[in-house]
């Protein structure tokens, strides 16, 4: 028989407000045998994935969210999407002059 897990991640605003309930990730888990307790390394590997995710979408919005857009270059404005890199204007970095 196994066991069942849901894990989830809830967002709360200053206010103890709750924003969110994101389910990150569903185990069925068996636990007759040794080797089967715990998470396996693809399992934990798949949540910190996930909950990484997330994460960095929830800052994304609140950064974006709390930011004024300048109207002479709103037509310029994109959003970076997960996984590419993405250099942060007057930052100088170390492979190469100028700015980021």
């Amino acid at each position: 028989m196994a066991l069942h897990f849901k894990v989830q991640l809830v967002a709360v605003a200053d206010e103890d407000q709750q924003l969110s309930v994101e389910d990150l990730i569903v185990l069925d888990k068996d636990h007759e045998r040794p080797e089967q307790l715990g998470l396996t390394l693809a399992e934990a590997k798949a949540l910190l994935l996930e909950l990484q995710r997330q994460v960095l979408s929830r800052q994304i919005a609140a950064f974006l969210a709390s930011r004024t857009p300048c109207p002479a270059r709103a037509h310029r404005t994109r959003v970076a999407v997960p996984g590419e890199q993405v250099g942060l204007p007057g930052l100088v970095r170390a492979d190469r002059q100028g700015p980021a």
